[in-house]
């Protein structure tokens, strides 16, 4: 699992730079904030692995509520129906009372990971990639045009990522089962970040939008 995780992390950290290199493509869009997002998750990777590596739970509770909102912000933005547009928003804040209530009544934040928050954000934005994938199919865009639209790349990695994360979350194990499915989302992890690195790196700008 060490080798694993260690290869996630700096997959996370090469996603970063290349996002970083590759800027001038989507600085015109919306998607021009995800290096600061991608960033803040390298450094975090890296913080707790070397120097942080107990007792930090508290800090991956945040980056999860932070996420959500993250990608809930860039998916309201091309969502083409006001009605589509209210329900992400109506999503939104219903996630975060639901983490409000779950912090105060149910489980202590620092300790402990928030799972079911976990389990209700990926859900969530399961949903809204399906509804927004649906959207751009239906479009009349050609077939170039939507695989060399970084959106598609980076809609499609976190797809994989939260459609693995969800049933693991959703399920309470130990031992050696335990052990192989953080291997497996360790493994999501990277399959996540290297679509972004494709998408970074095919997608043209006059696609990207």
């Amino acid at each position: 699992m060490y080798i694993i995780k260690l290869i996630g992390i700096y997959t996370e950290l090469l996603t970063f730079i290349v996002s970083l290199a590759t800027f001038y493509k989507y600085r015109h869009t919306v998607l021009k904030y995800l290096p600061v997002f991608l960033g803040l998750t390298a450094v975090l990777e890296l913080f707790c692995f070397y120097f942080y590596s107990i007792n930090n739970v508290w800090l991956y509770n945040i980056r999860t509520v932070l996420e959500f909102n993250f990608y809930a912000f860039i998916f309201w933005h091309y969502l083409n129906r006001f009605n589509r547009k209210l329900l992400l928003a109506f999503l939104v804040v219903f996630n975060s009372v639901t983490v409000l209530i779950y912090i105060f009544k149910i489980q202590d934040f620092l300790v402990e990971p928030i799972s079911y928050s976990y389990i209700l954000s990926y859900f969530f934005l399961i949903f809204v990639i399906i509804i927004l994938f649906n959207q751009i199919l239906k479009s009349e865009k050609p077939v170039e045009g939507i695989s060399r639209n970084l959106l598609i790349w980076i809609s499609f990695g976190l797809l994989i990522y939260y459609g693995t994360s969800l049933p693991l979350f959703s399920i309470s194990i130990s031992g050696d089962l335990r052990y192989q499915l953080v291997n497996i989302l360790f493994f999501a992890v990277e399959v996540m970040n290297v679509l972004f690195i494709i998408g970074f790196i095919w997608s043209k700008k006059i696609y990207t939008y």
